[in-house]
């Protein structure tokens, strides 16, 4: 029997099929198939290879639909409607600048909501939304990041822009992250510029570029992907179709982190306290300067880069996703995912309670971390050489509980989908 849908599966009353036989309602595309098309490890795809170097990349593709499940525009419409979005979270732009909240914002209350009359005479005249952050309330962008984080091992956040006029939401400018751009919905005119600033780590928005040469041109269409290195000066227009677009904006590691560190760890010995007089005359004062140098030498040497590197990775804390009220049945379809951002969290967290990590659990939660998605059925087929049955379904409910894991979708259709 070949593959069949959630929808027919439902409808058809037949007995429920072997996992291997059904298809996920509401699948969702992983970080592989984004940066893979053509399948491969994310180790050594043309992206890694680019992000290492800090070049650009454009990867097409012909699936124009392959991106819709993570914003859709029912989701944009509910998700204003609610008016939970903040002057933080929503921003409205034309011409490369923000327009006061007082164009677009109700003013009969206490309620900072979003009038839906006065925006839409805003997008008519050519204005853009940017939702920041969206990843905190949109769950299939929050689970795509996570599993951008645990691969990439940097931290990550996501916005959504929508243009629906000639012009762009903003002009030439370079950002001081990484950003990984996919197009979700219409097309973006797209422009690379020569020239990049090195390495920045701050965006200063007052100083206007100077003219630089396109040196890449194209139009992303619905299903692309751009990869744009931190520094690099870009800008998008508008096409003739409305448009919407995710940016991954990847929150990089790098050296001037270390130098932090070294300077909370000299805060705490006495000797890079002390004052530092030039009366005490020029030989304490070049004492206490080959002190404090050799000192700072021994801190250095003694501390592998990596370990930095770690300590800063496992400070990203899982992500936040509740589970109150009483225990949602599990069966063989319930579809679960990682809540986790750094892959050692759990363990991390359950030894500092005095407690020893189950062999369960770790098998469980390295199971979801590379597979970023699995039902139970396909638990029970992976590790069903070591685990039983009840040991895999008592310990995902306690996972699940815990708010380690969370149940994506059960066959019952339960689930945040």
């Amino acid at each position: 029997m070949g593959k069949v849908s959630f929808g027919e599966l439902v409808n058809s009353g037949a007995t429920p099929l072997p996992t291997s036989e059904f298809i996920r309602p509401a699948r969702e595309i992983s970080f592989a198939e984004i940066i893979c098309p053509e399948g491969g490890s994310i180790e050594e795809s043309d992206f890694v290879k680019h992000f290492c170097a800090k070049q650009m990349l454009h990867i097409a593709q012909d699936d124009r639909t392959r991106f819709e499940h993570l914003l859709s525009w029912r989701t944009i419409n509910q998700l204003l409607s609610q008016n939970l979005l903040d002057q933080k979270l929503l921003r409205v732009a034309r011409d490369g600048r923000d327009l006061p909240q007082s164009l677009y914002r109700k003013d009969d209350g206490d309620i900072d909501a979003v009038d839906s009359r006065k925006l839409h005479d805003l997008l008519k005249q050519n204005a853009s939304v940017a939702l920041n952050a969206v990843q905190y309330y949109c769950p299939p962008v929050r689970r795509l990041a996570t599993q951008m984080e645990v691969a990439l091992g940097q931290r990550l956040n996501v916005n959504a822009y929508m243009t629906f006029g000639p012009g762009g939401a903003f002009a030439m400018h370079y950002d001081s992250h990484d950003v990984l751009v996919l197009q979700v919905h219409g097309s973006k005119h797209w422009f690379i510029y020569d020239d990049p600033a090195p390495s920045p780590i701050d965006y200063v928005a007052k100083a206007k570029p100077e003219p630089r040469e396109v040196v890449f041109e194209t139009v992303l269409q619905a299903g692309d992907v751009l990869y744009v290195p931190r520094g690099t000066y870009h800008r998008a227009a508008v096409t003739d179709t409305d448009s919407v677009h995710l940016t991954f904006g990847i929150q990089t590691f790098y050296g001037l982190k270390f130098i932090e560190w070294l300077l909370t760890e000299a805060e705490k010995e006495e000797i890079f306290r002390k004052d530092i007089l030039t009366l005490s005359g020029p030989e304490v004062f070049a004492e206490q300067e080959r002190a404090m140098k050799a000192r700072l030498c021994e801190i250095i040497n003694n501390t592998p880069l990596i370990e930095n590197f770690e300590r800063w990775r496992a400070k990203r804390r899982p992500v936040d996703r509740f589970h109150l009220g009483p225990r949602e049945e599990l069966d063989d379809y319930s579809l679960l995912a990682p809540l986790l951002r750094s892959p050692q969290a759990w363990r991390d967290s359950v030894v500092k309670k005095g407690k020893e990590p189950s062999a369960a659990g770790e098998r469980i939660i390295d199971t979801l971390i590379a597979k970023n998605f699995a039902t139970i059925g396909e638990l029970k087929a992976e590790l069903g050489d070591v685990l039983d049955e009840d040991t895999i379904k008592s310990t995902v409910a306690e996972l699940i509980d815990d708010c380690w894991i969370e149940l994506v979708h059960n066959f019952d259709g339960s689930g945040d989908g």
